[in-house]
């Protein structure tokens, strides 16, 4: 199965759709970025002072910190209008790849 993202750069590429598509995803994807991102330092905050948080905390904040750089890179993208889908890809990918571990560590704070 295929992300989002990948099928507009094959739509795009084929010219079937135009390139701006990306630029809204972007933007879905910054939202994303800084709402998790926020959740994320918030949980960080609340385990540093339990003694069994291990390191938890910490990898919280680390996840928080890439969620805004992440932010930031497809920030400078989108304000360049920047459009072509494979200058995104890296950036979604680590975005999808950062939620995934951090649905893990949700479940694990409210366990």
């Amino acid at each position: 199965m295929r992300k989002s993202h990948e099928r507009i750069g094959q739509i795009h590429g084929s010219g079937v759709m135009p390139s701006f598509p990306v630029l809204r995803l972007a933007a879905a994807k910054m939202e994303e970025c800084l709402k998790k991102g926020a959740e994320g330092r918030k949980f960080a905050i609340a385990l540093e002072s339990l003694e069994y948080s291990g390191d938890l905390a910490k990898q919280l904040f680390a996840f928080s910190s890439k969620m805004e750089q992440v932010f930031k890179r497809l920030q400078e993208l989108r304000n360049k209008k920047e459009t072509d889908p494979k200058l995104y890809n890296k950036h979604f990918n680590i975005i999808e790849e950062k939620l995934a571990w951090y649905a893990k560590a949700e479940a694990i704070f409210f366990w």
